[in-house]
């Protein structure tokens, strides 16, 4: 597997762990509406408590001939606060989950992050390693090859002559080629 393939695969589980990260911010905004309405339900309880309570004021004023409906006003009242503690208990948990799904959230966008730097780390570096590649073959092979094939032109000359003065000016010139390539990447290592 070569690396464009690493960085593929790289990419493909980013990809899925942002459509995690999508579902998990959908589901918390789903948590988020479902304790806003409960959260309108305990204000209308609350609200309801408060005009009960009020009553409540009212009927001790009254209390001679309004001892039974204040019995039925506050067992009402009981089954409010029990909804309300339930509520309450189930807004907690809600709340206890959301945080856990931040948490994992932030986790996973720490580890894309890592993730990120990562590739973008190794992107850099094909990309010095390419240009270096380049460079060889623009300035060393193609120049080489050109060189040789220039020496073999002449074929007609005496195998002696051409082998004794083209070898030793390729070979001289093939060194001078390597060596120039050899300064440009160490200027560029500096730069």
């Amino acid at each position: 597997m070569d690396k464009s393939d690493l960085i593929l695969e790289k990419l493909d589980t980013m990809d899925k762990k942002i459509k995690r990260i999508d579902t998990n911010v959908q589901r918390m905004e789903n948590d988020i509406k479902r304790m806003d309405k409960d959260i309108k339900r305990i204000d209308a309880n609350v609200q309801r408590m408060e005009n009960d309570i009020q009553r409540m004021d009212n009927d001790i004023k009254r209390i001679d001939a309004n001892v039974q409906r204040m019995d039925n006003d506050i067992k009402r009242i009981d089954a409010n606060v029990q909804r309300m503690d339930n509520d309450i208990k189930r807004m907690d948990k809600d709340i206890k989950r959301i945080d856990a799904n931040v948490q994992r959230m932030d986790n996973d966008i720490k580890r894309m992050d890592k993730d990120i730097k990562r590739i973008d780390a190794n992107v850099q570096r094909m990309d010095m390693d390419i240009n270096c590649i380049k460079l060889t073959i623009e300035n060393e092979v193609h120049t080489n090859i050109m060189r040789i094939a220039e020496g073999h032109l002449d074929l007609s000359r005496k195998l002696n002559e051409a082998t004794k003065t083209n070898n030793e000016y390729e070979i001289l010139t093939v060194k001078v080629n390597v060596l120039e390539s050899d300064m440009k990447e160490i200027k560029q290592k500096i730069s």
